[in-house]
């Protein structure tokens, strides 16, 4: 089970939201804690919210998934209404189609290796800021080179170019981001990172699988008695900065874990 802010992240929906949509009946909580009124989530429930989120943008309202969610058998009449929209809206189409063929498959099935691996200790030159959103990153990255480069710092063979949402839920503005690649040396603009625990899934492609992603990695965090602990992290083998082309980007995706007692 996760926490609602846990979940949040695992989902990128905020807490408000999910509050919104428990209230609507949508997506209740899998258990609610008689005593603390903590409200708790399952793995399997991310394919719900997914489907909730590819809805909405595809340009459902929250009624009509309600309607379908409890009758699936509705779903293939929107489907024609949407298609007939969607001729209306050329340049629309390519991206809306996607968000449909992503709601056709069955997650469960997506094969995604995850491999649980301890992350050494290591130093490292970063640079966390809020940024207006997640789009802006490559801000930060443009920051960090260039401080790299100014300061003429060493950057290891191993450089794990890595990404931290430190944020305790997920959020659509103002989005605390941290970037680091580990270096080599002494400095007091360093750091040193302790080791971690951290189930990861190494893909391929764009970022529009991370759903699947994040879904393969809350069942095998469930599945195998661990607990968030820490932030979400990317960690980038071949990133946007090195190839516009989506095909060749490499990603790692994880967060922290800790066993359940």
């Amino acid at each position: 089970m996760f926490k609602i802010g846990d979940f949040s992240k695992l989902t990128n929906l905020t807490v408000r939201a999910l509050h919104h949509y428990e209230k609507l009946g949508l997506l209740t909580p899998e258990t609610t804690d008689p005593l603390t009124n903590y409200r708790y989530y399952s793995a399997r429930q991310i394919i719900t919210a997914n489907q909730i989120k590819a809805f909405q943008q595809v340009g459902f309202s929250l009624k009509e998934i309600k309607k379908m969610l409890e009758n699936p058998d509705l779903m293939e009449d929107y489907y024609s209404t949407l298609e007939m929209e969607l001729k209306a809206e050329r340049e629309k189409v390519k991206k809306k189609q996607a968000m449909l063929n992503l709601l056709q498959q069955n997650p469960l099935t997506a094969e995604y290796h995850i491999e649980l691996k301890e992350i050494p200790e290591r130093k490292v030159v970063s640079i966390r800021k809020i940024v207006a959103s997640e789009d802006q990153e490559f801000q930060l990255w443009n920051e960090l080179m260039s401080k790299i480069e100014k300061q003429n710092d060493k950057i290891t063979d191993s450089p794990q170019a890595m990404t931290i949402y430190h944020d305790p839920e997920y959020r659509q503005t103002d989005v605390d981001l941290e970037v680091q690649m580990n270096v080599i040396g002494n400095s007091s603009d360093f750091k040193t990172i302790s080791s971690f625990m951290m189930p990861t899934v190494t893909f391929s492609g764009s970022y529009e699988q991370m759903p699947q992603v994040t879904t393969a990695l809350a069942l095998w965090t469930e599945n195998n008695g661990y607990s968030i602990s820490g932030p979400m992290i990317n960690i980038f083998h071949v990133s946007p900065a090195q190839s516009s082309n989506p095909d060749d980007w490499v990603t790692e995706a994880g967060y922290k874990v800790r066993p359940n007692k």
